[in-house]
């Protein structure tokens, strides 16, 4: 609670120390015009993750979005696609389940069993590497 409160009392002094020198009306507008870039940004960064995710795992969109094999590379495509939404985004359960075209309950699986990878077995080493990776993608992309 007391770094919450040092983080409020920093934004505010900042906020305070911004309309000193441009002034109320036009600080608002700064903060309105970041919000529309952030909103506007976040469909792009969704293909940009979706992509990413199906070049890592050498498949095609078409087949991520709607495949009907039981590949691994498929089903691991779209667990770690979800999971990178979700943490990158923060996007719902419910709209990565719209977004990606799956059920809902297929999401929350998947985000459960990859918030909590088991470095014993192979299989998960290698998700949490991939994951890894497409972070690092993922963060230079969103910095350009």
């Amino acid at each position: 609670m007391n770094k919450d409160r040092k983080n409020a009392n920093y934004l505010i002094n900042e906020l305070l120390h911004t309309i000193d020198k441009i002034g109320i009306k036009e600080t608002i507008q700064a903060l309105k015009r970041k919000q529309e870039d952030i909103q506007s940004s976040i469909p792009e960064l969704q293909i940009h993750i979706i992509h990413q995710t199906c070049k890592q795992f050498n498949i095609q969109e078409e087949t991520l979005l709607r495949g009907r094999d039981k590949s691994e590379e498929r089903y691991n495509a779209i667990g770690v696609c979800a999971f990178l939404l979700h943490n990158h985004l923060g996007i719902t359960q419910t709209k990565i389940s719209m977004l990606l075209k799956k059920d809902i309950s297929t999401i929350s699986r998947h985000l459960k069993r990859l918030s909590c990878l088991d470095k014993k077995y192979k299989n998960e080493r290698e998700l949490e590497i991939i994951i890894s990776d497409l972070d690092i993608k993922i963060k230079e992309y969103k910095n350009k």
